[in-house]
């Protein structure tokens, strides 16, 4: 007989189900009771989770254990109790009723629930079993409580469905799943799925504080769009009686996407607020949350040194905060600012250390991260080519359409300028087109990215009109012209100022000239922003040794494409008034540069 025609629904070979119900026959009555329970704890399970499941007394298991261990059904590894092998465990759960195996499953994960035990956080031996039936919903809750979400993430949010499915409607762990579910979809690159995941799940009634957990969860999805962070932020923070330490968390993860999402006025008027409150919890995860808040801060503030260092100090406390999303942020912002004081080789490794760690442990959304940071520190640094291949598969695709992070903002607009450089007109306009759309619709630190990209191309079509028209646009509240701010570019102003000569805004060329004075003032020493600063000054106050002397630092810097810009001012200055070499052709597009 060929041997799949023994095989029936459950996956096992009928000889092995015979032969495990012979066993099972010669077994005590306890103890053949005791085993068909623990098949629905999992492989392994502890003996107080058995003799609650069980109902029993604690001693009147010790014989029925006897006897498992004398019949090689059960051996012991550690202090846990564990079935000899999968096919072991699930021919004795192949011996009893699918109905009775079900309602077995149920109440052993509500054993375990109690336990403290989460559903979501699977160990790998869990999907080794050879069959279906070793794989019952119930598996899921015999696991440890480390989170495999950040290693496995695929798997665990499969596992966390299920668990949903078993877990009862009461529970107070099930916001919990639902959170660790979510957080694990985002983790492995569905950050839609996640969302809409968490937003049926929240179409059930569930009690303030699990409700609240779930909108953590959300918030905390550093893929998707801040508004919708932020907008998760605020509900939770309306429910009524949320414990303090939920609290603390939602206060201090608002801080921190308002700021990153350029909201700093609404930031600055919660931060005494977010201050206090976390300051009365002493929970570690908020305490790292709000100081890498204020780090991003600093940051937008200019001080790289300052925000560098309260980067790296959140990252110490953060080490045990658990939330190892916001950590990898972290770790990218420290590159980040490592790039604007000219340490480009420490940012590389941090870029490089970032994308080993994601494809090792298969998270999906730290890799697209830190794939899109490497390819604006590549461009930065002037190597277009490896830039433009790196950035165009990640955002071939990309036309405006869905809301975008910074992060993304800033790779679309690198990606522009790299097609600026070289001469794309139908990647220019692509872009374009996408840079319009995202105007429309974006958060105020998006906007940015995408009129500063209007402004470039407009700037490089020779229509100095609508370029000053689209440096001025970001304006939300004061006017000011507001360049991209999460990431920055040190040499943006350089861009900014040829813009503002040309179009005879001599409001705006102030502006650009205090700003980077003060950048200058702020971060003494860093090449890069010392030869902005001469170049800027140079153009604006038409002096040639302002110009020389920016060649001279930008040699010295990373920065070669900003070299190439200085040099060709520096050239046309020589050839004639500094005001008609406003927008030298290395500002936006360079052969020599690109190839």
């Amino acid at each position: 007989m060929d041997g799949r025609a023994e095989v029936r629904d459950g996956g096992l070979p009928e000889r092995v189900r015979s032969g495990m119900r012979e066993r099972l026959g010669r077994l005590s009555r306890p103890a053949n009771e005791a085993v068909t329970v623990a098949a629905s704890l999992g492989r392994t399970f502890s003996f107080a989770e058995l003799t609650e499941t069980l109902g029993w007394q604690p001693s009147a298991l010790l014989g029925p254990v006897a006897e498992l261990l004398e019949s090689n059904l059960l051996v012991e590894r550690g202090e846990r109790l564990a079935f000899w092998h999968d096919i072991t465990r699930g021919a004795v759960r192949e011996t009893i009723a699918t109905s009775a195996r079900r309602a077995l499953d149920r109440w052993a994960a509500e054993v375990l629930l109690r336990s403290g035990a989460l559903p979501v956080e699977v160990a790998t031996h869990s999907r080794r079993a050879p069959s279906p039936a070793t794989k019952s919903p119930s598996q899921l809750c015999s696991m440890p409580r480390r989170p495999c979400y950040r290693t496995d993430s695929r798997t665990a949010a499969e596992f966390g469905r299920r668990a949903l499915e078993i877990s009862p409607s009461h529970h107070p762990l099930r916001g919990e799943i639902v959170s660790t579910t979510a957080i694990a979809l985002h983790i492995a690159g569905n950050s839609d799925e996640a969302i809409a995941f968490a937003d049926r799940a929240l179409r059930e009634t569930f009690p303030p504080a699990q409700e609240a957990e779930v909108r953590l969860s959300i918030a905390g999805m550093f893929a998707i769009s801040p508004e919708i962070r932020i907008s998760a932020g605020r509900l939770a923070l309306r429910l009524p009686e949320i414990p303090d330490v939920l609290r603390a968390k939602h206060l201090a993860s608002l801080y921190h996407n308002l700021v990153t999402s350029g909201r700093l006025d609404e930031a600055r008027a919660m931060q005494a607020e977010a201050d206090a409150a976390i300051t009365q919890s002493g929970d570690v995860l908020a305490s790292f949350t709000l100081h890498l808040a204020e780090g991003a801060m600093e940051y937008a503030g200019d001080d790289f040194r300052s925000a560098k260092e309260l980067v790296e100090h959140a990252y110490q406390q953060g080490i045990d905060a658990g939330d190892g999303q916001r950590l990898q942020m972290a770790q990218m912002w420290r590159g980040d600012m490592l790039s604007a004081l000219d340490d480009y080789v420490g940012a590389f490794d941090v870029a490089d250390r970032g994308l080993e760690a994601a494809k090792r442990d298969r998270q999906g959304w730290a890799y697209e991260m830190f794939e899109t940071w490497r390819g604006r520190l590549l461009f930065q640094s002037g190597q277009l080519l490896a830039a433009r291949s790196t950035l165009e598969p990640r955002f071939a695709d990309e036309d405006g359409s869905h809301a975008m992070a910074a992060l993304d903002a800033a790779g679309v607009a690198a990606l522009a300028r790299i097609a600026l450089h070289s001469g794309e007109a139908r990647q220019i306009r692509r872009l374009t087109d996408a840079a319009h759309v995202v105007f429309e619709s974006g958060t105020p630190a998006v906007r940015r990215h995408a009129s500063w990209v209007l402004a470039l191309v407009a700037a490089a079509e020779g229509d100095p009109a609508s370029a000053l028209r689209w440096s001025r646009a970001p304006n939300l509240q004061d006017g000011r012209p507001l360049l991209p701010r999460f990431p920055v570019d040190v040499t943006d102003e350089v861009h900014l100022a040829r813009i503002a000569l040309s179009g005879g805004d001599s409001d705006l060329v102030g502006e650009v000239l205090a700003a980077v004075r003060r950048r200058s003032e702020l971060n003494p020493g860093v090449k890069t922003i010392a030869a902005v600063e001469a170049q800027v000054s140079g153009l604006i106050e038409n002096r040639l040794e302002d110009l020389a002397r920016s060649v001279a630092l930008f040699e010295e810097s990373p920065r070669r494409l900003a070299l190439g810009s200085a040099l060709e001012t520096t050239v046309g200055a020589l050839a004639g008034p500094i005001a008609k070499a406003a927008w030298p052709s290395s500002g936006v597009r360079s052969s020599s540069t690109s190839r």
